[in-house]
């Protein structure tokens, strides 16, 4: 028996499995993930490594040689690429189509790196390993601005961040103009020379307050409590108080007597500004399985929210919405699906009885509907 022949005798089976398919369609295409572009994976895995103040033939000697002596022996590796700059080492590492578990070559890759001990001590941190995807894309980019000192405009954003990532969908916010905090100490060469105390020694004394330890255990008959010993600097004061060397009559010679402690900010390398005014800026980064236009509305929520806490005088401005550009083209899709239905059923009725030109026209919207529930 033909398909048309079993349609037509049992029409009723035909009817309920066309409404069906219209209706779950319906509800699929309401649930599906809105977004412009589809996930690509680049297979490709960076090792960035910074060396500050080093010579591009120090940086390829002592950290980009060692590091690649460890991934040689990788298996799934199509090719290799590293640079070596003044101060800092990166390495392109392309993994090979063909293999069947490229996430084990990437967790290979990080053991690897991990293995190498032998880098010089000027590394501040220990080598980045980033594995580059399209699954996590910049939605929003948020500004708060004003005239108010960089240190209440931080203090703000942060608070605003921390709501932010509680937002379903956001996997990550990447700042843009946060200079980190920094507490300098200007020593004066004048006051080492009269109290015969060298730099080394300053930084020594900060160095070894500078800390926090374990301090063990101490158990009683019915608890057990856990003990650390926390010298870490979190004011410029407490800076100022450092003892450099002191004597047995209790004189003691201070960080203040020789320096200057300033509560600053790093350098600038890079600035925001909304409307020619200073600002700290943010991007809201959408995870994989993250709803565009459903993540950008919970956030505007937040920042709407945020918005009545704020000081008069400040300002939140939002700017490259990406969730526009879905509205759009989500827009020109359903137009173009009415436009096109409305002429293919004209055209029908032009030629056929009204009751078959439509029931003949329906079954594109049943064709789509399919393609939303699959």
């Amino acid at each position: 028996m033909r398909l048309s022949e079993f349609s037509v005798k049992n029409s009723l089976l035909v009817n309920l499995v066309s409404v069906f398919i219209l209706l779950a369609g319906t509800l699929a295409m309401m649930n599906l993930r809105r977004d412009a572009f589809p996930q690509v994976d680049f297979d490709i895995v960076t090792v960035g490594t910074a060396y500050p103040g080093a010579s591009a033939e120090d940086v390829e000697k002592f950290v980009t040689i060692p590091i690649e002596k460890e991934l040689k022996g990788i298996s799934g590796v199509k090719e290799m690429e590293s640079t070596s700059e003044e101060g800092f080492s990166s390495i392109g590492i392309t993994i090979d189509p063909e293999t069947s578990d490229k996430d084990q070559v990437v967790d290979d890759i990080r053991t690897a790196v991990e293995r190498v001990n032998n880098l010089p001590e000027g590394i501040e941190e220990d080598p980045l390993v980033v594995e580059i995807k399209s699954k996590e894309r910049p939605i929003l980019e948020i500004s708060l601005s004003g005239n108010f000192s960089e240190g209440v405009k931080r203090q703000y954003a942060e608070a605003l961040e921390d709501r932010l990532l509680d937002v379903k969908g956001v996997a990550s916010i990447r700042r843009i103009g946060w200079r980190d905090r920094e507490i300098w100490v200007e020593v004066y060469p004048e006051k080492l020379k009269e109290y015969h105390v060298s730099i080394n020694e300053v930084m020594d004394s900060l160095r070894r307050q500078n800390i926090t330890l374990p301090g063990g255990l101490l158990t009683t008959k019915d608890t057990e409590y856990s003990l650390r010993i926390s010298g870490e600097f979190s004011k410029a004061e407490q800076v100022d108080d450092v003892i450099i060397r002191s004597n047995d009559s209790g004189v003691a010679l201070r960080i203040k007597d020789v320096a200057r402690v300033v509560d600053s900010f790093a350098d600038e390398t890079r600035i925001a500004k909304v409307n020619k005014k200073s600002a700290v800026a943010m991007v809201v980064i959408k995870s994989e399985q993250g709803d565009v236009i459903s993540v950008v509305k919970d956030v505007g929520t937040v920042i709407d929210q945020f918005k009545e806490e704020l000081p008069e005088g400040m300002e939140v401005t939002l700017a490259n919405d990406f969730s526009y550009y879905v509205k759009r083209r989500l827009g020109v899709l359903k137009n173009n699906g009415i436009i096109g239905f409305f002429f293919v059923l004209v055209i029908l009725f032009l030629f056929f009885d009204p009751l078959p030109s439509f029931l003949t026209a329906l079954g594109i919207p049943i064709v789509l509907f399919i393609t939303f529930l699959m």
